[in-house]
């Protein structure tokens, strides 16, 4: 344990150990697991970190913390809320996982604890972390039973306007090429590009501009021309946000955001030509 009682006598306090500060972790774990928010309250106000003490990795400190569950997975996993906002306060991650990956989110959707689901999603929990037999948190809750919990995390993965806002493009070899512009205030601006390949003198573009919405993870789009174009008529396009799309279709291994054009739904509608990456990803590509 941390000792105070020579600060009492004017004498300086000794320097707590690793084998103290792994205890006083275990102590603060313990506490958590059971609700007792006195003896959390204390051990924060000691200067226990609830994130885990920085212990040298070789020393019997660092075996006994190292597997051990973190107090927020504690608390979560017992359903208590009110010591889950107190250490949320202090700082806990809400993202630390142990195991394969199992959160402190995790734990509360095992458990079945609504409300502190509720503090862990305000606190900055990933709803959209999987779980580590690969299923999604709400996919997790719903194959438990719980179907409330199921719901609230169906909707705190749906992405944000302000997550889906930026640049996308869609690629091809010759003849095509877009550029779609989602800003945060709902314009929307899309760029087409048309040329013959290895003839960059045929090359012309379109521009339109519109606006934007989303429901859910559907993204729509209204567009009428504003240059470059014969056609004056408005056009309306949806897509599906993917928060990680694969790029393979380019010839690369990694995924990053982008947009999935949902089918024709009714006659009249145009399809998309393709997905769309973030234009951030695709910087290392040529353009034409």
């Amino acid at each position: 344990m941390i000792v105070l009682a020579a600060a009492a006598f004017g004498t300086s306090a000794p320097v707590a150990s690793d084998l103290d500060r792994a205890v006083d972790f275990l102590s603060l774990s313990r506490a958590a697991r059971d609700g007792d928010s006195v003896s959390v309250r204390v051990l924060l106000d000691r200067g226990v970190d609830p994130n885990g003490p920085r212990l040298d990795a070789s020393g019997l400190g660092a075996r006994l913390t190292d597997t051990y569950e973190r107090p927020l997975q504690a608390a979560s996993g017992h359903g208590h809320a009110d010591v889950v906002d107190l250490l949320l306060a202090r700082g806990a991650d809400p993202e630390w996982c142990c195991c394969s990956c199992v959160t402190a989110l995790h734990s509360a959707i095992l458990g079945g604890h609504e409300m502190v689901v509720r503090s862990l999603l305000q606190g900055g929990a990933d709803p959209g972390r999987p779980y580590e037999d690969g299923r999604s948190c709400g996919d997790l809750a719903r194959n438990l039973g719980h179907q409330d919990i199921a719901s609230l995390l169906d909707r705190a993965a749906e992405p944000s306007a302000g997550t889906v806002a930026g640049s996308y493009h869609t690629v091809s070899e010759s003849e095509w090429n877009q550029e779609l512009v989602l800003s945060a205030d709902g314009g929307a601006r899309l760029l087409q590009t048309n040329w013959i390949a290895g003839e960059p003198e045929t090359l012309s573009t379109r521009e339109y501009s519109g606006t934007w919405s989303l429901d859910g993870p559907v993204v729509s789009v209204k567009l009428s021309r504003v240059s470059g174009s014969c056609d004056d008529g408005v056009f309306t396009a949806k897509f599906v946000y993917a928060e990680a799309l694969s790029l393979q279709d380019l010839g690369r291994t990694e995924t990053v955001p982008g947009l999935v054009p949902r089918p024709k739904t009714r006659e009249g509608t145009p399809v998309w030509p393709g997905k769309m990456w973030r234009t951030e990803a695709l910087g290392a590509l040529d353009w034409p």
